[in-house]
């Protein structure tokens, strides 16, 4: 099967998906069909450390990968499958790459499958919650809330307790960063600022009260207001005419970005909430109507 690779989508435009050919198709409805026998770990590559590289005993490489394929499918992750070489490109709807590998064991270790799975792109705790999935599939433990939480417990965050003044400063200013970004004209600039600001309003990376005060924000007061109206109108509207592939990228990726605010905006704000920021109850849904 010919080789497919996924771009790095903030390097370089995406050319036009090509047709899938019949075993292209059959790939991602009828199984992920890996070798019997799979490669060993070539010399001199560093595994991915920590819990990115797991070791499932007593079990056929054919049923690891069935398991991974149905997880990556119940995750709606999107998938390029080489299977040849026994390796999937992984884009999530978050944006986040990452590839996972199989390998065969040598020694001590060759009555059962390696399964690495290595971040290229993306934030890492959501990559890290995807590993998760995959890792618990490939081992054929259920997927569920309560085991991939526990699994990332394993992931030694330093719990930090900060104060709600500390917690505005640290907000105040990412804004007044992200805004910086956003105005820029460079693309790349624009679009580390469009995925902070995503980041930045999910109660799960920046933490409920960050992503509340930040959504809050963005809805009263009036210069952050203007500013994020102003983001919300020129990538949600219709596009201006595109000179190139590149640009219809870039605001392809935008507009994903921006999506996502809005709808963290809307499930972390509540109404109970805008007396966080002084200012009015124009909130930016009723200046784009």
């Amino acid at each position: 099967m010919r080789h497919q690779t996924v771009e790095h989508p903030f390097v370089r435009p995406v050319s036009r998906p090509e047709p899938k050919t019949k075993e292209e198709i059959d790939i991602g409805l009828n199984g992920w069909k890996v070798p019997e026998q799979l490669k060993n770990v070539p010399p001199h590559y560093p595994l991915a450390p920590g819990h990115c590289t797991i070791f499932v005993p007593h079990t056929a490489s054919e049923l690891v990968a069935s398991r991974i394929l149905k997880c990556l499918r119940d995750q709606s992750i999107y998938s390029v499958f080489d299977a040849e070489e026994a390796r999937v490109h992984c884009t999530t709807l978050g944006l986040v790459e990452f590839i996972v590998s199989l390998f065969a064991g040598r020694g001590d270790y060759s009555h059962g499958v390696i399964v690495e799975v290595r971040r290229r792109t993306g934030c890492s705790l959501a990559f890290f919650r995807a590993r998760c999935a995959v890792t618990l599939s490939a081992e054929g433990k259920p997927v569920t809330e309560e085991a991939v939480t526990a699994c990332s417990q394993k992931l030694q965050l330093l719990d930090m307790q900060m104060s709600e003044e500390e917690d505005a400063e640290i907000c105040n200013e990412a804004l007044d960063d992200i805004t910086i970004l956003m105005d820029k004209e460079r693309q790349d600039g624009q679009l580390l600022g469009g995925e902070s600001l995503a980041n930045l309003t999910d109660g799960i990376k920046s933490g409920s009260y960050v992503a509340k005060l930040a959504s809050v924000t963005l809805l009263k007061d009036q210069c952050k207001n203007e500013q994020f109206v102003k983001y919300v109108t020129e990538f949600l509207g219709k596009p201006h005419t595109l000179e190139s592939d590149c640009d219809a990228h870039h605001f392809r990726i935008m507009r994903h970005w921006i999506l996502i605010v809005l709808a963290n905006v809307v499930s972390s704000a509540g109404e109970e909430d805008l007396g966080l920021v002084h200012g009015d109850n124009q909130a930016v849904f009723e200046q784009l109507s």
